[in-house]
């Protein structure tokens, strides 16, 4: 594993986890969601993009470019938070959380690679 790609990949994951927790809590508040989101809720959000980061940043190795790389990792750890919304009967919002979590992945694993490249 290399640590700088790790590292570059969990901080970008952790910034879209803020930004994506901040507007779950703007929607929330406006009655937007349909829900109030709670700390628990917020908390997922922000672990959740987090993860997509620390995901990516362990698949440096792997040969797809990093926009389908990314894309699938973003796909598969956001499912887990897309799932509830799924099996309640709401596919719009699994939808969204789902889309924005390929949208985060390829975002950083395009920038970590970028970042990380060898320059030869």
């Amino acid at each position: 594993m290399r640590v700088k790609r790790f590292l570059i990949a969990t901080l970008i994951g952790a910034l879209a986890g803020a930004f994506c927790a901040y507007g779950t809590k703007m929607s929330s508040d406006s009655g937007d969601l349909g829900f109030i989101a709670t700390t628990g809720i917020i908390g997922s959000v922000f672990y959740n993009r987090l993860l997509i980061g620390m995901f990516i940043g362990l698949l440096g190795n792997c040969k797809p470019h990093p926009v389908i790389r990314g894309a699938v990792a973003g796909f598969i750890v956001s499912l887990a938070l897309g799932i509830t919304s799924l099996l309640d009967g709401k596919p719009d919002g699994a939808a969204v959380i789902v889309g924005a979590g390929v949208v985060y992945g390829i975002i950083i694993d395009v920038v970590a690679s970028y970042l990380t490249r060898s320059k030869a």
